[in-house]
């Protein structure tokens, strides 16, 4: 019986959150509208990329990768999806230079640090991947202090163990 109360509990303030974002979303200016229904697109069509990813089929899943981007190039985790491909496809410099892209587009705006974090690790992995330790290890560090994430913190111990065998 508690459970079921504590349940609907949930369900009712699930529901006042939906209303309130849809409330404020309306009252939003019509240019503003149309950004969010993009960006929403484009994480649908990035969506479907990662359907792609997962079967291992990195041609079709960049085609939607790009596709995101081309309808919200300021989404700076579509171009570490990229690099992802490129990395999967030993392409490490032009996965390093797809993360370049994304990082450099948050120079000089209101960022979200942990994207931005990701964004780094992905260049590190990469950087490592094609051989370069010690500036993976310099971006590694970076990331962190973007993010104090614990999964970069593991890369970067990983990464010095190998540079010291």
């Amino acid at each position: 019986m508690r459970q079921k109360a504590e349940e609907d509990r949930k369900k009712r303030q699930a529901e006042e959150e939906a209303r309130k974002k849809a409330e404020a979303e309306a009252a939003l200016p019509q240019e503003e509208k149309e950004k969010l229904n993009k960006a929403r697109e484009a994480e649908a069509i990035k969506n479907k990329g990662n359907e792609f990813y997962k079967k291992r089929d990195f041609e079709n899943a960049l085609k939607y990768y790009f596709d995101a981007i081309a309808m919200n190039p300021n989404e700076i985790l579509f171009y570490s999806n990229v690099a992802s491909c490129f990395i999967e496809q030993k392409k490490f410099s032009e996965a390093i230079e797809q993360c370049n892209k994304g990082i450099e587009l948050t120079k000089g705006t209101n960022y979200d640090y942990v994207k931005l974090a990701k964004v780094m690790a992905r260049k590190a992995s990469a950087l490592e991947k094609s051989g370069q330790i010690d500036e993976a290890l310099k971006v590694y560090a970076s990331a962190l202090l973007e993010n104090n994430d614990a999964a970069i913190k593991d890369a970067m111990k990983r990464l010095e163990k190998v540079r010291k065998e």
